[in-house]
């Protein structure tokens, strides 16, 4: 079970690699819209706004998950539910868009069908 929890986390930190990647892929499309006069500067600047939040909201994430041991818990369950509870403080305290929320609990329950299918 812990060695599931290392995979899990260690899947994760994947994961969020990739959505970041893609929340930079984003930006420099808002940015080549706006060039080509598809969106307005300021319609640009509200969207790479929101996916600046996101980027610093995912960062947020994985430092949580640096300080989390995963060893501590006896199961998956535990531990996503330890790190579910105290990103959502997080995402409040620092007022992170509501999408980051979402984005981690795809990527967890992504991940925990992975696990459970690929013992």
């Amino acid at each position: 079970m812990k060695q599931d929890n290392r995979r899990f986390v260690q899947f994760l930190k994947i994961e969020l690699e990739d959505l970041e990647s893609d929340l930079y892929l984003m930006i420099d499309n808002n940015q080549e819209r706006r060039e080509r006069g598809l969106i307005t500067g300021h319609v640009a600047k509200e969207n790479i706004a929101v996916f600046r939040n996101e980027i610093a909201g995912l960062a947020c994430f994985r430092n949580l998950l640096d300080e989390t041991d995963p060893s501590a818990f006896a199961a998956i369950g535990d531990l996503t539910a330890s790190i579910k509870k105290q990103f959502h403080e997080l995402i409040r305290t620092y007022d992170f868009v509501p999408a980051v929320e979402l984005y981690i609990d795809r990527k967890i329950g992504k991940i925990m069908q992975y696990i459970s299918q690929n013992p």
